[in-house]
């Protein structure tokens, strides 16, 4: 399991968005768990993020509309940062990026980026029930994560360990 692939994300309209060079760490009853290390740097057309520090990502399986990315907590930092997904295969690590996202920081929960939902929504012809997926999914991650529900209940630190202590091939 110590290999590094491309959890890849595109657009509804098939074009490439964002490519996250990942360590698969493992399952458990939330999903799939990879890592991201702070040098590997994930690309997309016309830009580049790196994380700042290491992070995990939990890809849910079954029906889930959402991936969850948690950093260490620190003071203003963004600690989880949720994407609103759709078409998601935990095997293949592909989705679709609805561009609606679920932000904690701090005691801060809030749902971004809803103009750029609505815009792409618009410009790429996203189905009426396909939006009302998504804001109900966003609306479901910040109930989950104001509860505390798994996986926002700190299971993110063990596998944030877990990846410290991994040695990727």
């Amino acid at each position: 399991m110590n290999e590094v692939t491309g959890f890849r994300m595109r657009k509804w309209d098939g074009s490439p968005h964002w490519v996250h060079p990942s360590l698969v760490l493992g399952d458990d009853d939330c999903g799939r768990w990879l890592g991201q290390r702070h040098e590997w740097v994930s690309r997309r057309p016309g830009g580049e993020f790196r994380p700042d520090p290491a992070s995990v990502t939990v890809l849910p399986r079954g029906d889930s509309a959402w991936i969850a990315t948690f950093f260490p907590p620190a003071p203003d930092r963004v600690e989880i940062y949720v994407d609103i997904v759709a078409d998601l295969d935990v095997d293949a690590l592909t989705a679709i990026d609805m561009d609606l996202d679920v932000v904690r920081q701090g005691s801060r929960i809030w749902i971004a980026d809803e103009d750029e939902f609505e815009e792409h929504g618009n410009r790429m012809h996203y189905p009426d029930e396909l939006v009302a997926r998504c804001r109900a999914a966003a609306e479901a991650v910040v109930g989950l994560i104001t509860a505390h529900a798994p996986p926002f209940d700190g299971r993110a630190t063990g596998w944030l360990a877990r990846l410290e202590a991994s040695t990727p091939l």
